[in-house]
């Protein structure tokens, strides 16, 4: 269901929800005319008023799944969307490329290139390490 179907199905009005939920008319008005998504906070809020799940909502779903999808290569977003759940999120994604990098790593092996395998695998380890270690975060690979 889109959110002007949601709101309207708990009886209120753009100018009541927009009050109950903290936000400004305008705000109600440009999410329901796909003008802006709304952000994780709002959907918390939107979703508690409107006693409704996030994956309930379109707009709901197409901003979790357009913050989710940042930097994901096309064919994890793909195999994400393959994969039966209500709400495509960060955690499906990760899932879906979990999934992804062991059926790649696995074939590779298969195939004879365990030692390539494992260089990939101490490069990435080595830039991620790298990556922390620039952002005083500690622990790697």
């Amino acid at each position: 269901m889109r959110l002007a179907e949601a709101r309207r199905g708990t009886g209120y009005s753009a100018r009541g929800f927009a009050k109950v939920t903290g936000s400004s008319t305008r705000t109600i008005w440009e999410l329901e005319k796909g003008r802006r998504l709304p952000g994780l906070r709002t959907i918390r809020k939107f979703t508690e008023v409107l006693a409704v799940a996030p994956s309930a909502v379109e707009e709901f779903r197409e901003a979790i799944l357009k913050r989710a999808s940042r930097g994901v290569p096309p064919e994890i977003l793909a195999q994400a969307e393959q994969m039966e759940v209500d709400l495509v999120d960060a955690t499906v994604i990760r899932l879906a490329a979990q999934r992804s990098l062991r059926e790649v790593m696995q074939y590779l092996v298969e195939q004879g290139d365990i030692e390539r395998v494992d260089r990939i695998y101490r490069e990435v380890c080595g830039e991620a390490v790298g990556k922390e270690a620039e952002n005083d975060r500690g622990a790697g690979c």
